[in-house]
């Protein structure tokens, strides 16, 4: 099977700001050049170093938003009339704090299946921070400089 690696570094987001954070940016990539078919997705992610005031019990949600492809993650929803219901995930993973940066290894995060390939040449990652004890500075805060690789692996 074929299988491709898509680097994204933040600083060749459509709408960085240097210096800024980076919680949220977007991004312009031409998927048409990956044959149409079933992909499994895997990634790794790192960081700068953050710096000492990193908080050690932070991790992060990373969230692909606007491919216009169906990543098969799911979550569950607030209970409706109607019953309960779960509902579709954007997250592919979660990144950790790691001797001052934020890090995410392919067997830290389960295979994500995409149904075909992503429609949407525009999309964002977006960053959202999970506390896992107290609170703290947020890690999001210092977050400036990353570098995503996204593995498609045809199946």
């Amino acid at each position: 099977m074929s299988s491709y690696t898509v680097v994204i570094d933040s600083a060749l987001s459509t709408n960085s700001v240097a210096g800024g954070h980076t919680t949220s940016l977007d991004y312009n990539f031409s998927w048409g050049i990956f044959p149409e078919g079933k992909y499994e997705l895997t990634f790794e992610f790192n960081t700068k170093d953050l710096g000492a005031s990193v908080n050690p019990d932070k991790c992060c949600q990373i969230i692909l938003d606007g491919l216009g492809t169906k990543l098969n993650t799911y979550q569950p929803s607030n209970r409706n009339i109607s019953g309960l219901t779960c509902g579709t995930s954007q997250v592919i993973g979660i990144a950790h704090t790691e001797n001052n940066t934020l890090v995410a290894r392919r067997a830290d995060n389960f295979p994500i299946c995409l149904e075909n390939l992503p429609s949407n040449n525009d999309f964002s990652i977006i960053f959202k921070e999970i506390p896992k004890t107290g609170g703290g500075a947020s890690t999001l805060d210092l977050l400036t400089d990353y570098t995503l690789l996204l593995h498609l692996k045809k199946i």
